[in-house]
């Protein structure tokens, strides 16, 4: 199984000082070797309007996260997948920004272009990467 990160982008009502929002990037794209019939793609996003941290001591806070959709689609097969797994530690990097991680994505032999959107109210933000599955 090939794993990928996408890097994500920040709300400025989460963040601290204006930084600006980082949009949905691919850390080690835009292309990758892979010799699976699968891709997992993890990575971070902006922190969705209504997302809710609890005020405790704990050194460790994860928030609730509001309203959102994330999903990839392989645009070579035409298939989409859900991005399941989601977890925002948000008393760490300013709350600027949710981890998640995708279910398995299939991969034919050859090139694969596929493509994350992250979307909240009016707010979406994306990013691809070109998986090369090599053999048959």
């Amino acid at each position: 199984m090939l794993f990928l990160s996408l890097s994500g982008a920040g709300v400025a009502a989460c963040g601290g000082g204006g930084d600006p929002p980082v949009e949905l990037t691919v850390d080690h794209g835009p292309t990758i070797a892979a010799s699976t019939p699968h891709a997992m793609l993890t990575g971070e996003s902006f922190v969705p309007t209504g997302s809710t941290c609890p005020a405790s001591n704990e050194y460790i806070r994860i928030g609730t996260l509001g309203p959102h959709t994330l999903g990839a689609v392989n645009e070579t097969t035409g298939l989409s997948y859900p991005v399941f797994d989601t977890l925002w530690v948000c008393n760490s990097e300013d709350g600027r920004v949710m981890h998640w991680q995708s279910n398995p994505i299939d991969v034919v032999p050859g090139a694969n272009r596929i493509t994350v959107t992250m979307t909240a109210g009016t707010r979406a933000s994306s990013a691809s990467v070109t998986v090369v599955r090599s053999g048959s």
